[in-house]
């Protein structure tokens, strides 16, 4: 059942992921928590992505 839920979980956040964000992640992780407290599943996500999606800075002009 847990395996038919993340994957269903994982299909919506690609989702929409691609709808409002138009990005496509190649993987994205679903845990179960270590206490129920926590919830059924859960995903690193909001957390990771951003690290993983910055873009690096433009450099600076060079001054002449």
């Amino acid at each position: 059942m847990y395996l038919e839920l993340q994957q269903r979980l994982r299909a919506q956040l690609r989702s929409v992921l691609t709808a409002k964000y138009d990005l496509e992640p190649e993987n994205i992780p679903i845990e179960i928590p270590p206490d129920l407290q926590f919830g059924e599943l859960a995903t690193p996500i909001a957390s990771n992505w951003p690290a993983s999606c910055a873009k690096r800075p433009k450099s600076s002009p060079k001054k002449s």
